[in-house]
C-alpha cells in the first residue's frame, strides 16, 4: 500500500478526531490541544506523502501520548503496515499501545491479538502461540485465536496440541464442526505414522482407529490401517480397510487399485478382484481401472476383450492424457501401429509428456503436484488434493 492510499485512509479519521475535539472544545474550551492534534496529523500526514514512513510513525506514536481517541488510528496504522510487509514498523506501534499504562481492557486485548498477528507475519511462532492463548484465556477473540494456533501446532507438527486446540473450537463454535472433525482425524493419522516410524506398530493401529471413530470418512486411516494389516500378512484385514477407501473418497480410487490387487492375489482370490474392478469403472470414470482389466486381459491372451475395455474408456470418458496411457499400456504392445520404429518412438515420446505431468490437483486451490499430499502446502486444506481421472494407479509416496 502507498503513501497516499494511507493518506484518503487517514484523512477522514484526522477529520473526525478534529471534529470530535471541536465539540470537545464547546463543553470545554481547549484550543491548544485540539490545534496541536491538527497539525500533528497534518505533518504525519506531511511525512506519509513524502513517503518518510519512520518520521510519519514517531508522529503517530506521539499522538497516542496526547489523546486516547487516536488510539483506533493506531491500532489501523498497525494493521497497515504489516500488509504491506513492514511488521517490524507494525509491531512497534502495537508495542507502543500495550506500554501505555491506563489502557482501556478491550483496546488492551484487541492490541494484544494485533501484536500476535504481528509475530505470526514474523515468524516468531513461539510469541504468536502465547499471546494467543493469553487471549483465550482471557475470553477475547477466541474463535480467530483458536483458528491462529490450530494452524501454529500445524506448522509445529504439534498434532497433540492441534487436536487439544481443535476440541476446545468445536465446544466454543460449531459452525465449521466437520471440517474441525476432519481435521483431527488427519492429527492422530499423523501420529500413527510417527509411532510406526518408531516401532509402535500397536500404537499406530490405535490413533489410526481413533482417527477412524471420530470421522469414519477418512480414507487416510483405512489405506494405513490395510497397508499394517498386509504388512503382518494379515491379506484378509487389509483387503477390508482398502475396500472402504472408495466409498470414502471416490477419487482416491487410483491409490488403493494397486494394493487391492496384491491382497486380491495374496488371498488368490484374482478372479474376485477383476469382478471387483469390472463393478468399479461404473461408479469411478477415470483410466486406472480401465488400465487394469484391458491389460488382464491382452495378459490373459483375450485381444479382443483388452481392446473393448480400451474403447469402453474411449466412449465413456474420453480424455487425451488417459488414451496416452492405455497406448502406452496396451495399444502399443498389441501392434495397432505397423512401423516398429514409429511406434517406439511415439511410445517413447508419450511416456515422456506423460511424465511431467501433474497427477494431483487440489480441488479448493488448485496446486498441482506429482504426488498425494494429504494437506495441500498452498491452502492448507485437508483431502482437498486427489488424483486427476487420466492419472494411474497407485501414485502414492509412501
Amino acid at each position: 500500500m502507498d503513501p497516499i492510499t494511507l493518506v484518503f485512509i487517514l484523512l477522514p479519521v484526522a477529520a473526525a478526531s478534529g471534529w470530535w475535539m471541536a465539540r470537545r472544545g464547546e463543553r470545554k474550551p481547549q484550543p491548544k490541544k485540539a490545534g496541536g492534534l491538527g497539525r500533528e496529523y497534518i505533518r504525519g500526514l506531511d511525512f506519509l506523502i513524502n513517503d518518510q514512513t519512520d518520521k510519519a510513525l514517531e508522529v503517530f506514536t506521539r499522538l497516542v501520548e496526547v489523546d486516547q481517541d487516536t488510539i483506533e488510528t493506531h491500532l489501523s496504522l498497525g494493521a497497515l503496515f504489516r500488509r504491506r510487509g513492514e511488521v517490524d514498523r507494525a509491531l512497534r506501534v502495537h508495542q507502543n499501545l500495550i506500554a501505555r499504562p491506563n489502557l482501556p481492557r478491550a483496546v488492551h486485548q484487541r492490541a494484544l491479538l494485533e501484536l500476535a498477528r504481528d509475530y505470526l507475519a514474523a515468524g516468531v511462532l513461539d510469541r504468536a502461540e502465547e499471546l494467543f492463548r493469553e487471549l483465550v484465556d482471557q475470553n477475547a477473540y477466541v474463535v480467530e485465536s483458536l483458528r491462529k494456533l490450530i494452524r501454529i501446532y500445524e506448522q509445529q507438527s504439534d498434532w497433540e496440541q492441534a487436536i487439544e486446540a481443535n476440541r476446545r473450537l468445536e465446544s466454543v463454535s460449531s459452525k465449521h464442526r466437520g471440517q474441525q472433525l476432519h481435521a483431527i482425524a488427519h492429527y492422530h493419522c499423523e501420529l500413527a505414522e510417527i509411532k510406526q516410524r518408531q516401532g509402535d506398530t500397536r500404537g499406530a493401529k490405535a490413533s489410526l482407529k481413533k482417527a477412524l471413530h471420530v470421522h469414519p470418512n477418512c480414507a487416510r486411516a483405512s489405506l494405513a490401517l490395510g497397508d499394517l494389516a498386509f504388512g503382518s500378512a494379515d491379506y484378509k484385514d487389509a483387503n477390508k480397510f482398502w475396500s472402504k477407501v472408495p466409498d470414502q473418497i471416490l477419487a482416491l480410487t487410483p491409490e488403493v487399485l494397486p494394493r487391492l490387487k496384491q491382497s486380491y492375489e495374496s488371498l488368490s482370490q484374482q478372479p474376485a478382484f477383476y469382478q471387483w474392478l469390472g463393478d468399479a469403472v461404473h461408479r469411478y470414470k477415470g483410466v486406472a481401472p480401465y488400465m487394469l482389466l484391458a491389460e488382464h486381459a491382452y495378459n490373459s491372451g483375450d485381444k479382443d476383450q483388452a481392446e473393448q475395455w480400451v474403447l469402453a474408456y474411449l466412449n465413456n470418458s474420453p480424455d487425451i492424457t488417459g488414451m496416452g496411457r492405455l497406448f502406452s499400456a496396451v495399444v502399443s504392445p498389441a501392434g495397432g501401429v505397423s512401423q516398429q520404429g514409429v511406434r517406439a518412438h511415439l511410445q517413447e515420446a508419450l511416456e515422456d509428456a506423460l511424465k511431467r505431468m501433474a497427477a494431483y490437483r487440489c480441488n479448493h486451490c488448485g496446486f498441482e503436484a506429482r504426488q498425494l499430499h494429504w494437506q495441500c502446502p498452498s491452502c492448507h486444506n485437508w483431502d482437498s488434493i486427489t488424483p486427476l481421472p487420466h492419472g494411474p494407479a497407485g501414485s502414492l509416496k509412501k
